[in-house]
């Protein structure tokens, strides 16, 4: 088999970078462990004062912003290794196909008496000798490839689409600040002194949501009181990592004993139980989806 760094013939390049390949997967691992532990956070949050988990979780939140966003460069310099692997694909395909075709076309024309025995077998044997090593590089660009596109299977926000990730220049003046905000700590809702400390106590404390899908904390239960407001900003009572999220989004408003879901004119829209809505009472088990997280609402 060629060779995986070298150009193996003229045209036919088969870039694969192992460096690059071990330091994402070094960075992919050392975000499933921060993403466990913010996890874990979450679930003992009540066993520590506010303070300690407030530092704790800040400093949990912003390693996950650093790692994420050296993922993402990986996965950007990946890609461009897979643009160059797929146009080399798409060059050996056409050229394997045409020396098929020219193989069949020989041995029609033998058939007909074209040919004798030894001319047929001479240029049927070159014909081969070019299908078979067309197939071998074939076959060495399509092992890259694999080898590529697995380091990141499975891992959200990451999928890959072979583009480079957007830029705050890309997304425009209200995306900017995406790769700005520091990622913070969401309210303390232990404390005493919140100011919807009463709306918990009318709801029984059990109106949440759930993350169910989204860049991080996926699994973490954010308390649902009298009103909440979702978006990227860190001002938000949520606030997401998400570049098709606008800052300020969404909120879910408590209506008598009821929630209503309002969209605050955001540029992607809201989307409940899969439908885009402007404003929604929402019930128990209703899947809201702004972005790429999703969150379900349970009460």
């Amino acid at each position: 088999m060629p060779p995986m760094t070298d150009t193996v013939e003229k045209g036919y390049e088969f870039p694969f970078n192992q460096k690059l390949l071990e330091e994402s997967s070094k960075l992919k691992e050392e975000r499933r462990v921060v993403r466990e532990r913010l996890q874990k956070i979450e679930q003992n949050r009540t066993k520590v004062s506010s303070n300690v988990y407030q530092r704790v979780f800040g400093d949990y939140s912003q390693k996950m912003e650093e790692i994420t966003r050296a993922l993402a460069s990986k996965k950007h310099d990946i890609d461009t290794e897979l643009e160059r692997l797929h146009e080399t694909q798409k060059k050996l395909e056409s050229n394997l196909a045409q020396h098929k075709e020219e193989l069949e076309e020989l041995q029609f024309r033998q058939e007909l008496g074209e040919y004798d025995a030894e001319k047929y077998h001479s240029q049927s044997m070159t014909q081969k000798e070019k299908i078979k090593k067309f197939e071998t590089l074939l076959q060495a660009v399509k092992i890259n490839t694999q080898r590529y596109e697995k380091i990141f299977e499975g891992e959200e926000g990451l999928s890959f689409h072979h583009e480079a990730p957007p830029s705050a220049k890309d997304l425009g003046s209200e995306e900017e600040d995406f790769f700005h905000e520091p990622q913070k700590a969401p309210p303390d809702w232990t404390e005493t002194t919140s100011p919807n400390l009463e709306a918990e106590k009318e709801t029984g404390g059990k109106a949440h949501l759930t993350l169910i899908s989204g860049n991080d904390n996926v699994g973490v239960e954010y308390p649902v009181m009298e009103h909440l407001t979702i978006g990227r900003s860190n001002s938000n009572t949520i606030a997401i990592r998400d570049a098709k999220s606008s800052r300020q989004h969404a909120e879910i408003e408590q209506k008598g004993n009821g929630f209503v879901l309002r969209d605050l004119h955001s540029s992607n829209g809201t989307f409940l139980n899969g439908e885009k809505t402007q404003e929604a009472v929402i019930n128990d088990g209703d899947e809201i989806r702004i972005g790429d997280h999703v969150f379900k609402f349970k009460i």
